[in-house]
């Protein structure tokens, strides 16, 4: 057998595997070009130059049109009547034989003999459908599986939300700002190359919320990371309050970018990935380990401005990124 560049299949051989588990020298799955089922065994009597099979053991089974094989009867001859104990077949028997093993079968199908096209048989040959998914952060490689079109859908990572500014109880301390929410990570599929390739950007992390202030004007809230659209993102914290002035809320996280790309199968003419190799990807995590609420300061008429006058909270960490493929 050879696998040239054109993507078929000569095939040099056909089986000559005689088996049929009565050890005989002849078989219908040794018949070229044909598929079968519902195969039925029995015994019987050929004569050369009749079309009557005499002596049949069972009719069970047995009905017109199924293609029958044994010693002495041409191939790709048929059944034409089904009497009591006899057969008529479509071509006289070339040999006279008592009691031998004779098979019938039902044809389903033709099977190409030369230059089986994979084209063929993924366009016209069942294909299963399926799915799979990777909703978690992290890299690995995945087996492409037999396929009509693919679709594949990249989620990056969301960002963090950004601190909660500190309290200001006195109008000598100003409260602390918060700390920025981290970035989303990315994710990719192919590294982001060739026709299938794909990345996905990932949120930013929220802007933290300002101190409070000794006037006691309200602090604004952060401002939002850089938003892609996804829903995972991370909630800015709250700022504390405080006597003179509230820390602002810190800003919410970006949502991490969504990509989806539908391929066909280059054995079809498609340029998606071929069957059987292995394709790397990456699943963003969601931001996290920032975003710390700002302090908040209290007078002290010793020390002046110190101790905690009241924290702002953490913002909330952005979820990760994920991974779909479906493929009919």
């Amino acid at each position: 057998m050879s696998i040239p560049s054109s993507g078929a299949i000569s095939l040099s051989q056909i089986s000559t595997d005689n088996s049929d588990g009565y050890g005989l020298g002849y078989s219908l799955s040794a018949y070229r070009g044909a598929i079968y089922e519902n195969t039925t065994n029995f015994t019987g009597s050929t004569s050369s130059g009749s079309t009557t099979i005499t002596s049949v053991s069972s009719t069970a089974g047995l009905s017109v049109g199924q293609v029958i094989a044994g010693p002495g009867i041409v191939t790709g001859t048929t059944i034409t009547v089904v009497g009591s104990g006899t057969l008529s077949i479509s071509a006289a028997a070339t040999a006279t034989a008592t009691g031998v093993y004779i098979e019938a079968a039902s044809t389903t199908g033709v099977f190409p003999t030369s230059n089986i096209s994979f084209a063929n048989f993924y366009n016209k040959r069942r294909v299963d459908s399926g799915s799979t998914s990777f909703p978690s952060a992290g890299s690995g490689s995945y087996l492409i599986p037999p396929y009509r079109t693919m679709t594949i859908t990249i989620l990056a990572g969301g960002g963090q939300g950004g601190g909660g500014g500190g309290a200001s109880d006195s109008a000598y301390c100003g409260g602390g700002g918060g700390g920025n929410g981290a970035d989303g990570g990315s994710s990719t599929f192919n590294n982001g190359t060739g026709a299938y390739g794909l990345t996905a950007l990932a949120g930013g992390g929220g802007a933290g919320g300002g101190g409070g202030s000794t006037s006691g004007t309200p602090q604004p809230k952060g401002a939002k990371g850089t938003d892609y659209g996804g829903s995972n993102w991370g909630g800015g914290g709250g700022g504390q309050a405080g006597v003179t002035g509230t820390g602002g809320v810190g800003g919410d996280g970006g949502g991490g970018q969504t990509k989806t790309i539908t391929v066909t199968n280059p054995t079809l003419g498609g340029t998606g990935p071929t069957a059987g190799t292995s394709v790397v990807y990456t699943v963003g995590a969601g931001g996290s380990g920032a975003g710390g609420g700002g302090t908040g300061y209290k007078y002290n008429g010793i020390a002046g401005c110190g101790g905690n006058g009241g924290f702002g909270a953490t913002g909330s960490a952005g979820s990760s990124g994920s991974l779909f493929i479906s493929w009919t």
